[in-house]
């Protein structure tokens, strides 16, 4: 009997401290040729705050940097040298590992030696995504150049296009991410993929197919769980859903609950200040809302301004003389909530409040209001 009392108690602590497992310390030694001094800050990716801010970072000298602390699984990290550059996510792994690398080759993927997770996202991962890659770096080049051409002013129609081939290819990269994990469950490589493409772009249903591929003990980790929370608040805003409540201040700053009377369509649409695709629509928004608004149609703009950048979203207003209902998230708060996190961002309202279409382009918004408002 008391054997089993034993064991009853050693389940109930290991519940209640939420089954913690072993940490493991981690020594990363970084040698950067190029720089004489500069400011490093190292980011440990993900929710685990508590290994976060027990992170060491020494300089040891202006070219070297030992940066120590412990780490429950395989994690994303990377490093900034304030006010210059910084890098893309690299992969930790338990025990000593080292990297050597030059100032102007911080843009690209580091080497990690001694590290096992990204020794697979160097050799594996990233031959596996490389129609993507290519796609991309394709898309990019024919953007600059079409921003020469045009003196930084490309005309709507061709941007539009552009934007939405974009799309496409990003669609391709979450396609071979959920294969890639279909491939490899256990593979921590394929959760943090996922893992920086939903924080970073936004919820899409297929993510939650990726999701559920990936092996228990990555999806009961710390950072695991809190992408399952973030997955179901996120559902919340998918075709078919009502879209949530929101209180919110206008350009007065007084407090308004984002419920208005449906009269036909309503285009919610979140932009910030300082996002040229956001601003670059809204001259064609005004057309449409001219034109439909008399006929049931409206819009309501969402700012994420941060807060220091208030007046630069009400001067935005004024310069465009948006004539539709300005709110505004400050610091994106409720965005972030519903992983609304790549601007322009809109959500299409029938008269219900229901979401009939997600990131709908002005020129498929004006053929559906076309078809829809007589």
């Amino acid at each position: 009997m008391r054997d089993k009392i034993w064991v009853w108690l050693f389940a109930f602590c290991s519940l209640a401290t939420g089954s913690f497992s072993q940490l493991h310390d981690f020594k990363l030694k970084i040698h950067i040729t190029g720089i004489d001094s500069a400011d490093f800050e190292f980011i440990l990716v993900g929710d685990h705050k508590k290994l976060s801010d027990n992170i060491v970072v020494n300089k040891l000298s202006n070219e070297n940097y030992l940066v120590s602390g412990k780490l429950e699984y395989p994690s994303a990290a990377n490093f900034f040298i304030k006010n210059r550059r910084g890098t893309k996510n690299f992969y930790l792994d338990f025990g000593e590992q080292s990297i050597n690398t030059s100032f102007d080759s911080l843009r690209y993927p580091l080497i990690v030696n001694g590290s096992k997770v990204n020794k697979e996202f160097i050799e594996k991962y990233t031959p596996f995504i490389a129609a993507f890659k290519k796609a991309d770096t394709e898309w990019l080049a024919s953007y600059w150049a079409m921003e020469k051409k045009y003196n930084e002013d490309i005309p709507f129609k061709i941007k539009d296009s552009m934007l939405r081939i974009d799309k496409r290819n990003f669609q391709m990269r979450d396609s071979l991410i959920q294969r890639y994990i279909t491939h490899n469950p256990k593979s921590y490589i394929g959760f943090w993929a996922l893992y920086d493409r939903f924080f970073i772009s936004g919820y899409t249903p297929s993510y939650d197919s990726s999701f559920l591929k990936l092996d228990k003990k990555i999806r009961k980790s710390v950072d695991g769980v809190k992408m399952k929370e973030r997955l179901i608040t996120s559902r919340q805003v998918t075709v078919g859903r009502k879209f949530p409540e929101m209180n919110l201040v206008d350009t007065f700053g007084i407090k308004k609950s984002l419920t208005p009377a449906f009269s036909g369509y309503t285009l919610i649409d979140f932009w910030y200040s300082n996002c040229s695709p956001c601003i670059a629509q809204f001259d064609k928004f005004k057309e449409l809302h001219k034109t439909y608004f008399p006929k049931g149609f409206e819009i309501i703009g969402i700012s994420t301004d941060k807060k220091k950048n208030e007046m630069a979203w009400k001067k935005i207003i004024q310069k465009y003389e948006i004539p539709w209902i300005q709110l505004w998230d400050m610091d994106a708060e409720l965005a972030q909530k519903f992983s609304i996190n790549s601007f322009p961002s809109n959500f299409l309202l029938d008269k219900e409040g229901k979401i009939i279409q997600i990131d709908i382009d002005p020129a498929q918004l004006e053929v559906y209001l076309n078809a829809h408002l007589k």
